[in-house]
């Protein structure tokens, strides 16, 4: 036998109402606080790294201003030399390398 009356269409939950769904459940509790914990690490390193960066920048900058003056692309060029070897590079320009071995 079938039913004359006509069905109600399928409503697809919101994505609000699918996460409600999941704070009821501790699976969902649980999943929630791992990508909680994951994405916080992930957004902690990147800050770690972009402040880290900056400050390299920021210290080859000032030695290469004391080495060599005021240079038209001193923040390229100590962002490019930060970038290739930090500490091989500050340790080229203390050995006196030349300005144009460290463009090269």
């Amino acid at each position: 036998m079938t039913d004359s009356a006509p069905r109600p269409p399928l409503s697809v939950p919101t994505f609000e109402e699918r996460c409600k769904l999941l704070e009821q459940t501790a699976w969902g509790r649980e999943w929630a606080r791992k990508n909680y914990e994951q994405g916080y690490q992930q957004g902690y390193q990147q800050g770690y790294q972009q402040g880290l960066e900056e400050s390299r920048v920021i210290v080859m900058t000032t030695l290469l201003r004391r080495r060599y003056g005021d240079l038209s692309d001193l923040d390229r060029l100590a962002l490019r030399l930060v970038r290739r070897d930090h500490h091989g590079n500050i340790k080229r320009i203390a050995d006196g390398t030349t300005l144009a071995e460290l463009r090269s």
